[in-house]
């Protein structure tokens, strides 16, 4: 068996050209600005392949900057025949991307921009082994007004055919809500321990409903696919790790960040581990996320 380690992050806006703002500047932290501390973050984790989150882009040339400037600053690729995995939202400024090590040999970047925001979708071979990962980030409360409806779920349809149209394929998403989190014997939350913290929070009905909707993931889970952390945890009967919560949320501490695999792949997990600490806890409002699992 050959282990590989792959980090899911999202970066809450990342942009090393300093995006301004009172939510990306911390005063009582040893650095001017959090995204200092994101390369040396990612860099101890010692993966192999990194998928992102929240790369912030006012357009795809900024987004592709950001994505190059941190994969230099982290000593790994991102480019697939000179073409940065940046994969920029039309609906905001956010965009996925995917960096590696010298591990993986990309063979093709085809991202799936039909989605609120895209896919980004890299195959290619580890050590010799077929395999493709993605990057994706489901779409927020807040873009869910007038004529835009929430996407979720049928997104989360085109996914998990997507998965079972490819070789190997491993999935990490940023969920943007609970989307069907369970507890470590199997069961759904219910009632969900967020609740009291999104009433407390004077959220609206429609927000508070958006966060808890168990839809997109049973979406993914009737698709065929397998949310890996839930799997180790029912197996090895772990606690739920939450992966939001760094900074100050609305919704509180939940599990967004998951892996998601066919079953097949799902099966060769090791672990899952949300990497918390002093510095992740101000890096982002989402803590990075270890999968260390065994090629087939």
């Amino acid at each position: 068996m050959t282990e590989v380690r792959v980090l899911t992050y999202s970066l809450d806006h990342y942009d090393p050209i300093g995006y301004t703002g009172d939510k990306h500047q911390y005063e009582d932290t040893e650095v001017a600005n959090r995204f200092e501390l994101v390369p040396d973050i990612i860099k101890e984790t010692g993966a192999d392949v990194v998928l992102l989150q929240s790369i912030y882009g006012g357009n795809e040339t900024q987004a592709e900057f950001g994505l190059r400037t941190l994969a230099q600053e982290t000593n790994m690729q991102c480019s697939v025949k000179g073409v940065p995995t940046a994969a920029k939202s039309q609906h905001d400024e956010l965009a996925t991307g995917i960096m590696w090590n010298e591990r993986f040999k990309p063979r093709e970047w085809f991202p799936q921009r039909d989605y609120w925001r895209p896919l980004s979708c890299v195959s290619g071979t580890m050590d010799g082994v077929e395999v493709t990962y993605v990057s994706g980030h489901d779409m927020s409360v807040d873009q869910i007004e007038g004529a835009n409806a929430d996407l979720r779920v049928p997104e989360a349809l085109r996914t998990a055919a997507f998965a079972n149209r490819h070789t190997n394929v491993l999935i990490a998403k940023d969920c943007n809500g609970l989307s069907g989190a369970r507890q470590s014997n199997g069961t759904y939350f219910d009632p969900d321990p967020a609740l009291k913290v999104l009433l407390n929070r004077g959220m609206s009905d429609s927000d508070r409903a958006f966060i808890l909707d168990r839809k997109p993931g049973q979406a993914l889970e009737h698709g065929g696919l397998v949310d890996i952390a839930a799997q180790l945890a029912m197996q090895q009967g772990l606690a739920r790790e939450c992966t939001t919560g760094g900074r100050p949320m609305r919704e509180g501490e939940q599990r967004y960040d998951r892996f998601y695999a066919r079953p097949e792949i799902a099966a060769l997990a090791r672990s899952v581990s949300v990497i918390r600490n002093a510095r992740t806890a101000v890096a982002s409002n989402h803590y990075p996320t270890l999968l260390v699992y065994d090629l087939p």
